[in-house]
């Protein structure tokens, strides 16, 4: 179907995507040391950084072309997005059932991704966000393997960085990332059958879980955090 669509029509993509596609596989061929580097200075320093772009650039050794950059999106970040997604479908199923899981489990949210118009419609226009998914359904199948107050260390430490690695590859992530600390939280919280200090212990190891986050963005991208924290996003979007 994308190879249709993107063969017979003529809408391009609109953040300049394909350009940098084309333009980092040409530093990564010629000088790969100075590719990474000048995609770390972009994270660092940028709300639109190249991270996004490295898991496309395999593909860019088959062709420079515009069907082959969309296609990529599919291959490297939409299909591996929409197996996280089914994978936490599955864990939230076995989070509060005792039956096994069946082909329905797997089946169902597959369905919903693949005849969904909001799934495909951001592809066909060359953005990258549904890169995005993967991290918020790893996220999602760490929190649904057990209990809040009974997650690992290594659990907490893995929900931050995906945070971080999120915003670093979409700048709003981080709007997704308050709201599910909020969320797990307020679930935390109202589990009144739960004994009251495992819910006290639960609501501290997700504002661990924020404190990870946030001292992962400022040791990585300190300039960004300043951008970030200073400039004005509402009046710069406020013709959206």
């Amino acid at each position: 179907f994308l190879f249709h669509y993107e063969t017979q029509e003529v809408v391009w993509e609109t953040h300049g995507f394909w350009i940098r596609y084309n333009l980092i596989f040409q530093w990564l061929v010629s000088n790969p040391l100075m590719a990474i580097q000048r995609t770390v200075q972009t994270i660092q320093t940028q709300d639109y950084n190249y991270l996004s772009i490295w898991p496309l650039l395999p593909f860019r050794f088959f062709s420079e072309s515009r069907t082959v950059f969309f296609l990529s999106i599919l291959n490297s970040l939409a299909i591996p997005a929409a197996a996280m997604c089914i994978a936490a479908f599955a864990w939230f199923r076995a989070s509060f059932s005792s039956t096994r899981n069946t082909w329905l489990t797997f089946a169902i949210p597959a369905a919903v991704l693949v005849f969904n118009p909001a799934f495909w419609m951001p592809i066909t226009v060359g953005y990258l966000d549904v890169g995005l998914m993967f991290f918020a359904c790893a996220c999602f199948i760490l929190w649904f393997r057990r209990p809040m107050s009974e997650q690992s260390l290594l659990s907490l430490l893995s929900m931050g960085l995906l945070f971080a690695v999120g915003l670093f590859f979409r700048r709003y992530f981080v709007i997704w990332s308050i709201a599910f600390c909020c969320m797990v939280g307020v679930d935390v919280l109202t589990q009144l059958s739960v004994p009251f200090r495992d819910r006290i212990k639960g609501l501290v190891k997700i504002i661990a879980v924020g404190m990870v986050f946030m001292l992962a963005i400022i040791l990585i991208a300190w300039p960004l955090v300043q951008h970030m924290i200073s400039y004005d996003y509402t009046d710069a979007y406020s013709g959206y």
